[in-house]
Formats: structure tokens, C-alpha cells, sequence
């Protein structure tokens, strides 16, 4: 009776074990399937593989429609993907995240890819990350990989580089031809007189040569301020030097940039007796330099932004993107993120002058951001831009909740606004707020495309940083 009695508790110990057993592994089944239902959902190419010879456990579809054709799980990736085992580069990316245990992180990684079912290798670019993942043993087992296709973005700077390049090999041949053709001649005597002025003038000016006789530059309508520079070039013409010097001179269809060579004149004896300037119309040229330095700086500006956004701490990149901003794009600029419950919280701001960066923190803490009011709030609810080009003084007061808010708020400075939202899988989840204000510049609607992209891009790393918390349950 003893033994029988000891058989029935020890049957049931056995039993609540295995119930126990069996639990564990349905809540483990259920996380596995959780974990892979945010995979299949998440906006990038996911794969995992295992083992040296990378065979693959897990694909998504957007794995799939990236490497052309649907992957066999179980299979190794000699078989699956031949033309990327062919290439060392890839593989040794590969074989040193599995032997080291470190990610290797790619920023417009270059790889051959057999999409189209011809047999033929197309030029691919992926922003990716291959994050090795251990075993209970801490082994390295499986290889995790994350890729973002960039490949339209690369082949769109290459172009835009080449059109460049085009851009300032025609400015060269422009500049070859136009010293063939006739520039703007004229002889000023020892009291800066004009003795002569050639016909080009009534193109420039619209007046004919036979009115510019006799009269000073001044009397010309050249402002008093931009005179200093002719003095001293008529100066060193006088004392026999060459000299050049840029200026610009007021005509009727607007101020003009012009490229001026300034010589001596001598007469039989050897004296100076009048000077020669032969000015050059400069101002299509210098518009196209500045436009060029313009979407250099944009470029520079981009690419530094997609470096700093690839890692998946979106607190800390998110706060070196003010840093960013500041002072290249606005006087100070901030980031507010926008949770699930409708709480608004600033996560970086940053201002040229240092000391007011966290003041910055300040307000938003003290005076938390509501989505039901305008301003940054509006962008949050709408999704859509704002753009104030100007801030009167007497508006301010308004949209302030009370004295020490106005007074903080004008302590900050505030002229002129952009706020645009960061957008990812269709969700606002912030702002990016960029704010002139002691430089005097103001924004206008050829800031937005920029600052657009600027935001797209914030709005995709923090979107990769949540699902990567999400992914590993933190």
C-alpha cells in the first residue's frame, strides 16, 4: 500500500511537470512567433541564417523581393544565392561577424544580384547590418541580417556627381569663349574721369556710349561704400601695377556682378597718363558657383545625416542630428517624439549659443507640447509640415502660457520656423523642429524639400530602433 502510494504522488509530480514543460515551450512557441511576426511586418529585408554554411531559418518577403525569387528555408546560401557566394567580399563581411561575434555594419555595400531571371548580375547598394546572435552557450550560431536598399539613391548621386562634373566642364568651356568675346572697355583719366566707354555699356546700362564722357563712377550710380575698392585699384594703375577686382554696379535690370582688370596706360615718355578697365559681366557665373555650393552643401548635409541615422540608438543619433543642423540650417533646432498614448517628449535640442541648448529642454518639460493646439502640436496631429517665414513680435505673446513662458520663450529666440514630421510606415512619431532666430535668415519653401528628407530619414531610425527593442522584448 506504501509503494502504491508513493507511485500515485510520484506520477503526479511527473505530470505537473510535464505540464509545466509543456507550457514553457507553448509560451516559447508563442514568442517565436511574435518575434517573427514583427520580422515579416518590419519595414526592411530580414534573414536568418545558422552555421558556417548559412543556411537559412527565416526570411521575410521584402527578403525575397530583394534578392529576386523566393528562398528555400533549410537550404544553404551556396544554393540559394550562388552569385553572392561567388563574391569575397560579401562572404568575408560574412565569415568575420560568424568567427569574431561582431556586426558588421555596410553603408552602401555593393553586391551582384541575379534579379531579373537572366542569368545576368545587376549593381545593387544596401545599407545592411549582419549581427551575429549567440546560443545558450554563447557560441555564435545564427547570423541576423538587416538591409535597406539604396540602390536608386546611389545611382541618383552618381548621376547628379556626373552631372556636376558636366556642369563645371562647360563653365570651363564658357569661360574660354567669353574672353573671345567683347567685354565692357573704358579709359579713365588721372581725376577718374571717363574718356571712353565702348558700345557694350548700352547693352549693361541702357544708355548710350556718348552720354559716359566726362563723368565719375559715382556720378554713374556706383554707391559711395563700393568706391573704396576702385580708389585703391586706380591707385596701383597709376603707379604703373596691374590690378583686378570684382564689383557690383546697379543697371536697370537689376544689380550686376562684374570682373574688372584694371591697367596702366603710357604714353611716349614712358608716364601714366590714363588707365584701362576691361570688365567682364560675371553675375550668371557667380549664381551658378553659388547654386553649386548650394547642393554641394545639401549633398554633404545628407550624407553626413545617413551616416549618423543608421544606428539603431535613435536618442543619441537624434541628438547629434541637432548638432547636425545647428548652425548649418538654423540657429537652434529640436527633436520631440510623439509615444503611443499621445505624450509628446523632447528628446535633443541643440542652439548656437550652447548655454541655450537646454533651455531649449527646458520649456518643453515645463510646458509639455499638447497635439490638440497648433504649432508643433499641429504637425503631430496633421502630419504635414509648418512653415512660418516670419514671426511678428506681437504674435508671440499668444501662443505663450504666461509671463515666464513668454519670457523664456523670447530668451530662446524665435523669427522664423520649419516643423516637419517624422514619418515612418505611415505613423507620425515626432518633429523636427528647425528655428532662426539671431541670425536674422528666414525659411522659405525651398528649405522644405531638404529638411523633408532630413526628417524621413529620423523618422526611419527610430522606427528601426523601436522594432529593434520590439524584436528583442526591451
Amino acid at each position: 500500500m506504501l509503494r502504491a502510494k508513493v507511485e500515485v504522488f510520484v506520477e503526479l509530480y511527473l505530470h505537473r511537470e510535464r505540464l509545466k514543460l509543456q507550457a514553457e515551450r507553448e509560451k516559447s512557441e508563442t514568442e517565436r512567433a511574435r518575434l517573427l511576426s514583427l520580422l515579416v511586418q518590419t519595414p526592411a529585408a530580414i534573414a536568418l541564417t545558422r552555421g558556417p554554411d548559412f543556411v537559412f531559418e527565416f526570411v521575410n518577403p521584402l527578403y525575397e523581393k530583394m534578392v529576386g525569387r523566393s528562398v528555400t528555408l533549410g537550404r544553404p546560401l551556396r544554393e540559394v544565392l550562388p552569385e553572392v557566394f561567388s563574391q569575397p567580399e560579401v562572404m568575408e563581411a560574412l565569415r568575420r561577424a560568424m568567427r569574431t561575434g561582431e556586426p558588421f555594419v555596410g553603408r552602401e555595400f555593393p553586391m551582384l544580384l541575379h534579379r531579373q531571371g537572366r542569368g545576368r548580375a545587376e549593381e545593387t547598394f544596401f545599407d545592411l547590418v549582419y549581427q551575429p546572435l549567440r546560443d545558450e552557450q554563447g557560441e555564435v550560431t545564427w547570423l541576423l541580417t538587416h538591409a535597406v536598399e539604396v540602390t536608386e539613391q546611389v545611382r541618383a548621386r552618381r548621376k547628379l556627381e556626373a552631372a556636376e562634373v558636366a556642369l563645371r566642364q562647360r563653365e570651363a568651356e564658357f569661360r574660354g569663349l567669353a574672353e573671345n568675346i567683347p567685354d565692357l572697355v573704358a579709359r579713365f583719366d588721372s581725376q577718374r574721369r571717363l574718356l571712353y566707354v565702348n558700345p557694350v555699356v548700352e547693352r549693361i546700362l541702357g544708355l548710350p556710349p556718348e552720354r559716359f564722357p566726362g563723368r565719375t563712377m559715382t556720378e554713374l550710380g556706383m554707391p559711395p561704400e563700393r568706391m573704396t575698392q576702385w580708389k585703391e585699384a586706380f591707385g596701383e594703375a597709376f603707379a604703373g601695377r596691374d590690378t583686378s577686382l570684382e564689383f557690383v554696379f546697379p543697371t536697370h535690370s537689376g544689380p550686376r556682378s562684374f570682373e574688372a582688370h584694371v591697367v596702366p596706360e603710357r604714353d611716349a615718355h614712358g608716364e601714366v597718363r590714363s588707365v584701362l578697365a576691361v570688365a567682364r559681366d560675371v553675375t550668371e557665373a557667380r549664381n551658378r558657383e553659388q547654386a553649386l555650393r548650394e547642393s554641394e552643401g545639401r549633398f554633404r548635409l545628407l550624407a553626413e545625416a545617413g551616416e549618423l541615422l543608421s544606428s539603431l540608438e535613435d536618442r543619441t543619433v537624434l541628438r547629434k542630428l541637432t548638432e547636425l543642423v545647428v548652425p548649418r540650417l538654423a540657429d537652434w533646432a529640436a527633436v520631440d517624439l510623439l509615444s503611443g498614448t499621445g505624450a509628446v517628449e523632447r528628446v535633443a535640442a541643440e542652439h548656437c549659443e550652447p548655454e541655450k541648448a537646454a533651455l531649449a529642454l527646458e520649456i518643453a518639460r515645463r510646458w509639455p507640447i499638447d497635439i490638440s493646439h497648433g504649432g508643433i502640436g499641429q504637425v503631430l496631429r496633421t502630419g504635414e509640415p509648418l512653415l512660418l517665414a516670419h514671426m511678428p513680435d506681437e504674435l508671440l505673446p499668444s501662443l505663450a502660457r504666461g509671463e515666464e513662458h513668454l519670457r523664456l520663450a523670447r530668451t530662446l529666440g524665435f523669427r522664423s520656423s520649419l516643423s516637419v514630421p517624422l514619418l515612418a510606415r505611415g505613423r507620425v512619431l515626432g518633429a523636427l523642429t528647425l528655428v532662426h532666430a539671431e541670425s536674422g535668415r528666414q525659411f522659405s519653401e525651398k528649405d522644405l524639400p531638404l529638411v523633408r528628407e532630413l526628417a524621413r530619414r529620423a523618422g526611419l531610425a527610430v522606427d528601426n530602433a523601436l522594432l529593434y527593442r520590439e524584436a528583442r522584448g526591451t
